[in-house]
């Protein structure tokens, strides 16, 4: 069975903090696409916010001035080397281009809303083990509760489906000469 952690990709959280602070200007391009909680690595859910702080105010950011500002918050140390070595190692793992970034930014952002998902499907699990005694009915109303509460979270960008209105004044005029 799968884990939550295959939920979460390490190394693309990596290259969008590496790629954000070599190419700056590309945070405009991804700010309403991911945030904080996106990542999964409480280290690079920090490294976003300094990012997009130092963006908000157009100020330029780079591994040396993210490395000291997260020192300043107590954060020193990752998986026993300095924030500085490992923020100065991975910059080296950047995307080929700024362009890339949206793509993965939005990978990212699929792969939280799919550990919501498996978090939410825990929680009904949990309720139709906890209630099953009850009668059917309310179990399935419960349970339609429980997966509307996380569904109506998602934002279906790109899903507009189709306006069946459009063609609808077409396909009675065709009716009608027909």
């Amino acid at each position: 069975m799968a884990n939550i952690t295959d939920l979460s990709s390490v190394s693309l959280e990596r290259q969008i903090i590496s790629s954000l602070l070599v190419y700056n200007e590309s945070y405009y391009l991804i700010e309403h696409l991911i945030s904080e909680k996106d990542f999964t690595i409480p280290l690079h859910a920090s490294c976003f916010s300094l990012i997009r702080a130092a963006r908000q105010i157009k100020e330029h950011i780079d591994e040396t001035i993210l490395s000291q500002r997260l020192a300043n918050m107590g954060l020193k140390m990752y998986e026993e080397i300095s924030i500085w070595d490992y923020l100065n190692s991975i910059k080296y793992n950047k995307f080929a281009s700024a362009e890339i970034i949206v793509t993965a930014c939005h990978e990212l952002s699929k792969l939280r809303k799919l550990r919501d998902l498996s978090e939410q499907n825990k929680k009904v699990e949990k309720y139709i083990f906890n209630n099953k005694d009850q009668p059917f009915d309310k179990t399935i109303l419960e349970i339609d509760r429980l997966n509307n509460e996380i569904i109506k979270q998602f934002n279906f960008e790109g899903d507009n489906g189709i306006n069946i209105f459009e063609s609808m004044e077409k396909n009675i005029e065709e009716t009608a000469f027909n």
